[in-house]
């Protein structure tokens, strides 16, 4: 029923955790931090003092109908002190509340903050882990709202503890023996509820996963990327019952839990009202033998009962202590994850002339057992334009991904201008490099934003110079014809204006030439645009990368003769180069891909097999 003995939770001790959490509550909001404090501890004195101002009430209360009737007088002070520390205690509560509200809105906001960008520091391949996403997924759980619980509980465990101590020392004064027994049965009370804690905590780290395939399958039946795969498909069902498996995994363990809780917390309540009855018992009999007087009864009786809720307060701030201890350490554990590039570069070369080396580049993912490039050596001149081509699975887009440093190669080295990659600083190398990848991110911004992202310091204020970009990449004319032309906003969570994917295809080229890159990389760029829109976008291209490094990544023949050479990828390696002509000449696998090309073309249509290859876009593979 509990957690696994592997799933241990990663935690510093709690000191550690103390030292980490307050620092960050005070530069929230220092005001905020003296503002809980001081209002938790008078609401903490408050207790024990109105307990002794009922005493003194019923005592003078007892004089009064001992002594004359002008005796009365005496109440009004003790009635209106009464009066004064209950005010006191409600604006304690309120303004308690209000700061800590305040508190936690920007504890929450920084934390956020620290994790998201964190999350960006990491390298592509660090975030690709499944674990890596796990320890994120713990994270992001309202990490500023387990910081603000541990400061609140830490206050809580001092003002509950003066509390308790202030309502003790009444008890012992009039019943000494079971006022002990009272005490001592916080003890086992503190115990069970850290027990529940640590329980409850390891339960849902445990299904971390599981929560992960639940928000998964939600995507799929309700976003509009997937709904109509799932809708076409008929997936609704089969997708809705692989949800309702992985909740009932998490329902099934909450009623276990919920069960243990509820016997512990009985037990604990009886045990205490069992032995609270007793001292009742005992000390209603010395009042009624005139041994104690009835202010001292009702002073012990009001002091039991606030004793014992001070003492279940007390237990409830240390379990909230520790979960909260536990949820940080989810965070901290996140934070300390090292990214596996190590961005150590300082050099920033300008201009970039953007030639390239690959030396016996090797690569393997963590989970994959053949490496995805092997000993990849090849050398491509500045401004030359070239064509990497060969089937799925070849290593072609993981090979761009190492040239932009995204990965880290396993072995061998990549050198731009005689410089390793390693030397440069990355921000410099992402500045001269341009990435067009065969699914681009589809921002949900305004038109002019998506292309000014390419270099946002410069372009987000500069609307002329966007248009300029736009113009010679040929998007200028389709911008202009949206509703709000360069201020449409688009995507379909936000906006209300989408685009076809080729057009999103075609902002994301405007958006990485926008840099004015030294090197571009195009992988699959016409992949969602008809033969028209390919032949137009390539005309533009050919202007936009002129004497630019230029990387090709496709299947399509058009895309590959407009290439200086050619380079043949098969498992990973490289095992033909040249130019389209030479390598049809060499009956080689290149030469191959090109027959069956050619052959694909004149069962698909006899019309295209009597035009030109460059007009077509069967596939290479």
């Amino acid at each position: 029923m509990w957690p696994h003995k592997n799933s241990a939770t990663p935690y510093s001790s709690l000191w550690s955790t103390v030292k980490y959490t307050f620092p960050k509550a005070w530069s929230a909001g220092p005001r905020f931090c003296v503002a809980m404090a001081a209002s938790a501890l008078m609401a903490a004195l408050l207790a024990p003092v109105a307990v002794v101002i009922l005493a003194v009430l019923i005592s003078n209360i007892e004089t009064m109908i001992a002594g004359p009737a002008d005796s009365a007088i005496m109440l009004t002070p003790w009635i209106l002190l009464a009066g004064g520390a209950a005010i006191l205690g409600a604006v304690c509560s309120a303004v308690s509340n209000f700061n800590k509200l305040r508190l936690g809105d920007e504890l929450s906001l920084r934390v956020q903050k620290e994790v998201l960008e964190h999350a960006t520091s990491l390298d592509l391949k660090t975030l690709e882990d499944r674990n890596t996403q796990d320890i994120l997924e713990r994270a992001r759980q309202e990490p500023g709202k387990n910081i603000l619980n541990l400061a609140e509980g830490l206050l809580k465990v001092l003002s509950s503890s003066i509390q308790a101590f202030g309502l003790v020392a009444i008890l012992f004064w009039i019943e000494p023996f079971w006022s002990s027994i009272l005490l001592l049965l916080g003890i086992p009370l503190i115990i069970f509820r850290l027990y529940l804690s640590s329980v409850q905590h390891e339960l849902k780290r445990n299904r971390t996963t599981s929560r992960r395939w639940t928000k998964y399958y939600a995507r799929q039946m309700a976003e509009r990327e997937s709904v109509p795969s799932t809708k076409i498909l008929r997936l609704a069902k089969l997708l809705l019952d692989r949800y309702e498996i992985k909740m009932r995994e998490i329902v099934q363990s909450n009623r276990r839990f919920y069960c243990l809780q509820t016997l512990v917390t009985l037990a604990c309540a009886f045990a205490s009202i069992g032995v609270l009855m007793m001292a009742m018992v005992v000390v209603g009999r010395q009042a009624a033998t005139g041994t104690i007087t009835i202010a001292q009864f009702t002073a012990f009786w009001m002091a039991a009962w606030r004793f014992r809720g001070a003492l279940s307060n007390l237990a409830t701030s240390f379990s909230n202590v520790w979960k909260a201890q536990l949820s940080i350490a989810n965070t901290r554990e996140f934070l300390n994850i090292e990214s596996t590039i190590e961005n150590r570069g300082t050099l920033r070369p300008f201009p970039l002339r953007g030639e390239i080396e690959l030396v016996n580049l090797s690569f393997h993912y963590t989970d994959c057992k053949r490496p995805t490039i092997r000993n990849v050596s090849l050398k491509i001149r500045a401004g030359e334009t070239v064509a990497i081509v060969g089937p799925n699975g070849a290593g072609k887009t993981t090979l761009a991904k190492l040239l932009t440093r995204l990965y880290v190669a396993t072995e061998g080295k990549i050198l731009i201008d005689g410089i390793s990659i390693d030397e440069l600083e990355l921000k410099s190398l992402h500045d001269r490099i341009a990435f067009v990848m065969q699914r681009p991110t589809r921002f949900e911004a305004t038109a002019l934003e998506n292309i000014a992202f390419g270099d946002w310091p410069k372009l987000l204020d500069s609307p002329q110079e966007v248009h300029r970009i736009a113009k010679m990449a040929r998007v200028d004319s389709m911008i202009r014809e949206m509703p709000q032309g360069y201020d449409t906003l688009l995507g379909r969570k936000f906006g209300h204006y989408d685009l076809s994917g080729g057009q999103w295809q075609k902002l994301a080229i405007a958006r990485a030439l926008a840099c004015d890159p030294a090197i571009v990389l195009l992988d699959e760029p016409a992949a969602n645009l008809d033969v028209h829109s390919e032949h137009a976008l390539y005309q533009g291209i050919h202007e936009l990368i002129h004497d630019r490094t230029t990387i090709l990544i496709s299947h399509r023949f058009s895309t590959v003769r407009m290439a200086d050479r050619i380079f043949v990828l098969n498992e990973g390696q490289l095992i033909e180069e040249g130019t389209h002509e030479e390598l049809v000449a060499s009956r080689g696998t290149y030469s191959a891909m090109c027959k069956t090309h050619e052959a694909t073309v004149r069962i698909k249509s006899p019309y295209f097999a009597s035009r030109p290859v460059h007009n077509t876009e069967a596939s290479l593979d």
